[in-house]
C-alpha cells in the first residue's frame, strides 16, 4: 500500500493512494512485478502536483526478489526532489521490516539504498515490554550516521485497525507519552491516546468523544475554514472540536517538549572532533522494562535530564526508582501529577505516564 501525507499545522493528513495488488497501480503481480514499478512515478507525480509532502511505502518487504528494485527507488527519489521547495523536502518513508528484510536477503547495496530514504517507520509491540529495551536498541542502529534516516516510531498494537481489547492498556496515554520520548520521530495514529477501538462488523460505533481532535487553539482546529465534520455519522460528538480533550493535552504538551527541548528533539551526541564524518552516540537511556513499568531517559551534555516513566500494565503500580534518580519536576503528566516528585514511592494508575526532569 502506498500512502501519501500534507502536514498542516504539524498534523500530518494521511491519504491512502493504492496498493500493490491493484492492477492499475499494482508494483507486484506474479506475471510482471518488475514492469510495475514503472508505475509509481506517474503516481508520484500526480500527488505530488496536489500539494502531498511525502509518502509511505507500506508492505514494500513484498517486493525484495524484485529486480531493479533499487534503480527504481533512486527514481521515486529524484521524482520527489524534483518537486523540492525552499527547505522543504517530499518525504519518502519506508518499514523498518523492509530494511530487515533486505539484510536478511543479504543485499548489496544496503548502504546505497537506505541514504535514498528519510524516514524509518518502526512499530512498537507494547504488550512485550520486557522486548523494548532490544527492539528500541536494533531499530536506532539504522540511525547511526548522520546522513542516514530519521525513525518514525508508533504503537504496533494499533498497526492493523486499531486496537483490540487485549490491547486497551498497553495503548493508553502512558505508552503515548513513553513513544513521544524516543529518538526520532512519531506517529500518533487517531485513537492511541484513547484506546479507540476499531469498527465492528463494518460499523463505527458512535461514542460521545470521538471526532476530530483539538490539536490546535484555532477555530475548527486548525483543519479547515468550514465544519468538515458535519457530515459524520449522527450521534459523534461535535463539540469535541472545540473544547480540549482533557487527554489530548498532554500529548500537546510532549509535542511542545520535543519541539523545543535539546535532549529530546536531537536524536543523538556527535564527536566532530578530527574528522570531516562525526561519530555519533545515542542520547537515551533504558532504565526499565518489566512487570508493566518502563522507565527511559534522555540527555545531552550540559543540558538538563529528562526521564519519561510509564505504567503499560492494567494494574495499579506503587514502584521504588530511587536507586536510579532521587527525584524531578514534573513536565508532563497524564493525571495531573505537578510539582517536584521524589522517586522513592511512586504511584502509577494503570495507563499513567509522565515525564519529570532530573536533578543536575
Amino acid at each position: 500500500m502506498l500512502l501519501g501525507w500534507r502536514s498542516r499545522n504539524s498534523c500530518p493528513k494521511w491519504l491512502v493512494i493504492g496498493t500493490y495488488e491493484n492492477v492499475d497501480v499494482s508494483l507486484h503481480t506474479k506475471r510482471e512485478g518488475a514492469a510495475k514499478l514503472e508505475v509509481v512515478p506517474a503516481l508520484l507525480h500526480q500527488w505530488l502536483s496536489l500539494g502531498i509532502d511525502g509518502f509511505m511505502f507500506l508492505d514494500i518487504e513484498k517486493l525484495v526478489s524484485e529486480d531493479g528494485l533499487l534503480n527504481s527507488m533512486h527514481q521515486w527519489r529524484n521524482v520527489l526532489d524534483s518537486y523540492h521547495r525552499g527547505h522543504l523536502d517530499r518525504i519518502m518513508m519506508v518499514p523498518v521490516g523492509f530494511l530487515e528484510k533486505m539484510r536478511e536477503f543479504e543485499f548489496p547495496h544496503l548502504d546505497r539504498l537506505i541514504t535514498i530514504v528519510d524516514l524509518i517507520d518502526a512499530p512498537l509491540d507494547m504488550s512485550g515490554i520486557e522486548k523494548l529495551p532490544e527492539r528500541i536498541q536494533s531499530v536506532v542502529a539504522w540511525d547511526a550516521h548522520q546522513s542516514f534516516p530519521w525513525i518514525n516510531w508508533h504503537v504496533a498494537t494499533l498497526a492493523a485497525g486499531h486496537s483490540s481489547p487485549g490491547a486497551q492498556h498497553y495503548s493508553s496515554i502512558g505508552a503515548t507519552i513513553f513513544l513521544l520520548t524516543l529518538p526520532g520521530t512519531v506517529s500518533v495514529h487517531y485513537g492511541d491516546e484513547i484506546n479507540l477501538h476499531g469498527p465492528k462488523q463494518g460499523k463505527v460505533e458512535p461514542h460521545n468523544w470521538t471526532s476530530i481532535m483539538q490539536w490546535t487553539d484555532q477555530k475548527f482546529a486548525g483543519f479547515s475554514t468550514t465544519d468538515p465534520w458535519k457530515s459524520l455519522s449522527p450521534g459523534w460528538d461535535f463539540n469535541n472540536v472545540y473544547n480540549h480533550n482533557h487527554t489530548i493535552e498532554p500529548v500537546r504538551q510532549m509535542i511542545k517538549l520535543r519541539q523545543e527541548k535539546v535532549p529530546i528533539y536531537v536524536n543523538g551526541i556527535f564527536n566532530y572532533e578530527g574528522d570531516y564524518h562525526p561519530t555519533k552516540s545515542t542520547n537515551y537511556k533504558m532504565r526499565i522494562a518489566r512487570d508493566g513499568l518502563v522507565v527511559l531517559d534522555r540527555f545531552y551534555p550540559r543540558r538538563h535530564q529528562y526521564a519519561v516513566i510509564s505504567n503499560l500494565s492494567p494494574q495499579l503500580l506503587d514502584a521504588d526508582i530511587s536507586h536510579l534518580y532521587y527525584g524531578g519536576a514534573v513536565a508532563v503528566s497524564s493525571h495531573d501529577k505537578e510539582g517536584y516528585l521524589i522517586f522513592k514511592n511512586v504511584t502509577l494508575a494503570p495507563g499513567e505516564g509522565l515525564l519529570c526532569i532530573l536533578d543536575k
